[in-house]
């Protein structure tokens, strides 16, 4: 199923079934879709970027990461590595 969810726009997550919310979620906030988003932190991609590129709206996003621990966890600490990297530039 992972493959399938990876592939797919996802659009207004209301329009899915519990079950496919829950697989959907489930795949963005561990594991392999944890990975890309933390790709795209890396590469600098802001909040709207990201959700854009999941497929979902910015709402949606913050949703994840006030109920993902580990989500929210991954944005503070790539902001902070960004904001270092920023100021180790300028100098």
């Amino acid at each position: 199923m992972e493959k399938e969810i990876k592939n797919r726009v996802i659009g207004k997550l209301s329009a899915y079934s519990d079950e496919e919310r829950e697989a959907i979620t489930e795949y963005w906030t561990k594991g392999e879709g944890l990975v890309q988003i933390q790709e795209w932190l890396s590469d600098g991609l802001g909040d709207v970027q990201i959700a854009n590129n999941i497929g979902i709206d910015r709402s949606a996003l913050y949703k994840w990461k006030k109920r993902t621990p580990e989500l929210d966890e991954l944005f503070k600490r790539e902001r902070k590595v960004s904001a270092l990297e920023l100021i180790n530039a300028t100098f």
